[in-house]
C-alpha cells in the first residue's frame, strides 16, 4: 500500500459472518461494506461517540468519500472473522479507515480502504478534521 500517512489507531474486532456466498463462491463486496460499518460503529462506540453524537449535538457528519475493496480468500456463513481496523490520518480533511478482513484460519480474506472526512451538517460543506477526534484516537492507541 502506498504511503497513507500517520498511523493514529489500530485495533482488532470480530464479528460473525451472517450472509451466504455468492453464486461465485464468494462473499459479496456489499457484505464487506456492511461488516466494515458495523465495525466503524463499534470503534465509534469503544470512543463514547456515534453517527448522532456527531450529526445532533456536533453538527457534524462523517462521510464515505471512497470505498475499495479488495477480495482474496473466502469467508463463508458461520465463520468468525476477525477484523483489523487501522486508521492513518494525512493531510487535514481526510482520513483512511482500512478494515484487514482475516479467516478463521488467520488468512487475509479481504482489504476495505475507505476514505473518510466530515461534513457541517448546515453548510453541507467539507471541514477539517476535528482536533478532538484526532487526539481522543491517539489518546487511544
Amino acid at each position: 500500500m502506498k504511503d497513507l500517512g500517520e498511523r493514529i489507531y489500530k485495533k482488532d474486532f470480530s464479528t460473525k459472518i451472517v450472509h451466504k456466498n455468492d453464486g461465485n463462491g464468494h462473499l459479496n463486496n456489499a457484505y464487506y461494506s456492511l461488516y466494515s460499518e458495523e465495525i466503524r460503529g463499534r470503534f465509534l462506540k469503544s470512543l463514547d461517540w456515534s453517527d448522532e453524537t456527531f450529526n445532533e449535538d456536533l453538527k457534524i457528519s462523517m462521510r464515505v468519500g471512497k470505498r475499495e475493496i479488495r477480495y482474496r480468500l473466502s469467508l463463508e456463513e458461520g465463520d468468525e472473522a476477525r477484523i483489523n481496523l487501522q486508521i492513518y490520518f494525512r493531510g487535514n480533511r481526510f482520513f483512511h479507515m482500512i478494515y484487514t478482513f482475516y479467516t478463521p484460519s488467520g488468512g487475509e480474506a479481504a482489504i476495505d480502504k475507505t476514505t473518510v472526512g466530515f461534513v457541517n451538517t448546515k453548510t453541507k460543506e467539507a471541514i477539517d478534521v476535528p482536533n478532538f477526534f484526532l487526539e481522543k484516537i491517539r489518546e487511544e492507541s
